[in-house]
């Protein structure tokens, strides 16, 4: 790109008639196209031709036209699913949809394998208007009946994206269930705060026996939602059939999921003691839990390891901590109003007091005051998502906001009183799971 400015010399202005490009020519002129502020410098008769159109098409100045002269054109080029991903990422949905009418004219879209990749990078980047356009398109009646990999597909896509409504609809409509089918459902289902529903779908599996026997991952699905529910006789139970019953050695995800339900049920003496039976070296997970339940204790040796905290048990006012970036995603039109949203958090931060909310100061990072940490608290991003959310959307509308940390305790109750107010839903998924906020209580049941 360094070199891009010199290499405009060697296309002639649009005045001059004296040289006359070839096909290959305009695509290899592309990367000095992008050096420009616009096109303009290098528009030649050949703007329509497919191959151009389909790297100049997200040039802003150009999107509108070069998009018009794109969809004319009838064959697709190597670059049109590479490019739908992309569209796909960017969440504009307008934009796939043009796109992918463009495609199903071309017959590109008859490949199950496009539109199972598709459904991945909207369950990937939490899409889930796009999401459903999919599953509508995919199950529209001019569509050829979906084959069993799409409806797989779109069960993965919706466990990734928290509705587990669809989820559970279209997993009930597969006759041929696959092992991964079934695992991923519970998975989508301890994530979401149904770990009842993900205890029933294993032991149906179990009573009804068949070809698809579990595995090390569908043990670990079914011990998380022991784990969350407190099921420690059951967990233990399943623990041990592992090798009793199945003849599968425990992996280090299973122990994580017996140690943390040994801990969570004060059982920490017999927690130490599996962990120092482990026939492989106790991971990072297993050392943070042990430390997690052991609070208070004297600090002691894993398989002669000293065990070390984890983050969440860090001393907050420690100057030297210091808080990584986060991002909040609302999906919303239109640009949020900064001022009206502070205003409504103002009027929230009243209200949840007269319920009887409390800060809890302890989750602040810095080395302030008790009334600057309460402040400090109250501005936290996800809570201003949750403003701009209330103040954009009609009243009863689900918010669904996505933060690529882990909620802290403090907004985590905060968000229990607003549900038990607001006429809302109100789904956080964090980078562990999905909380589902409402009526004052959260689908995590207060453990995540």
């Amino acid at each position: 790109m360094a070199r891009a400015a010199p290499s405009l010399s060697f296309f002639p202005p649009p005045s001059s008639r004296r040289v006359v490009a070839n096909r290959p020519v305009p695509a290899l002129s592309l990367p000095t196209a992008n050096f420009c502020t616009n096109l303009k410098s290098v528009r030649t008769p050949f703007d329509s031709q497919v191959g151009v159109a389909n790297q100049k098409k997200h040039e802003p100045p150009l999107s509108k036209s070069v998009s018009r002269v794109w969809r004319r054109r009838k064959a697709p080029t190597r670059t049109s699913i590479p490019e739908l991903k992309r569209v796909v990422e960017s969440g504009n949905v307008q934009a796939v949809i043009e796109l992918m009418d463009d495609l199903e004219r071309t017959r590109v879209l008859s490949q199950s394998d496009v539109l199972v990749e598709v459904m991945r990078i909207c369950g990937r980047s939490k899409l889930l208007e796009l999401g459903r356009w999919i599953h509508h398109y995919v199950l529209r009646p001019s569509s050829p009946p979906p084959s069993s990999e799409i409806l797989i597909s779109l069960v993965e896509m919706y466990c990734d994206l928290g509705d587990l409504e669809e989820a559970r609809q279209l997993f009930d409509k597969i006759p041929d269930r696959t092992l991964a089918l079934s695992n991923k459902l519970m998975f989508g289902l301890v994530e979401n705060g149904r770990a009842e529903e993900a205890v029933g779908v294993f032991s149906g599996m179990i009573e009804a026996g068949g070809r698809d026997r579990p595995d090390g991952s569908t043990f670990t699905a079914a011990l998380t939602a022991c784990n969350s529910l407190g099921l420690l006789d059951t967990g233990l139970s399943w623990f041990d059939s592992m090798t009793a019953d199945y003849g599968l050695t425990p992996s280090i995800e299973n122990y994580e999921c017996i140690v943390d339900l040994l801990g969570r049920s004060n059982m920490i003496a017999r927690a130490r003691e599996l962990v120092a039976s482990m026939p492989m070296e106790p991971s990072a997970k297993v050392r943070e839990t042990l430390q997690k339940y052991s609070a208070g204790e004297p600090k002691k040796e894993v398989n002669g390891i000293g065990a070390f905290p984890s983050p969440s048990g860090l001393n907050l006012s420690d100057k030297r901590v210091r808080q990584n970036n986060l991002r909040n995603v609302k999906e919303v039109g239109g640009v949020p109003d900064k001022s009206k949203a502070y205003e409504k958090l103002r009027s929230l931060g009243e209200q949840v007091r007269e319920a009887g909310y409390v800060p809890d100061t302890r989750f602040v990072l810095h080395d302030i005051d008790e009334e600057a940490k309460e402040k400090a608290l109250m501005y936290h991003s996800e809570r201003l998502a949750l403003a701009f959310g209330l103040i954009s959307t009609a009243p009863g509308t689900t918010l669904r906001i996505i933060k690529n940390l882990r909620i802290c305790g403090d907004c985590h109750n905060f968000m229990k009183v607003v549900s038990s107010f607001e006429d809302r839903q109100i789904i956080i998924r964090d980078n562990k799971r999905f909380h589902h906020f409402r009526n004052g209580k959260c689908s995590c049941n207060d453990y995540w």
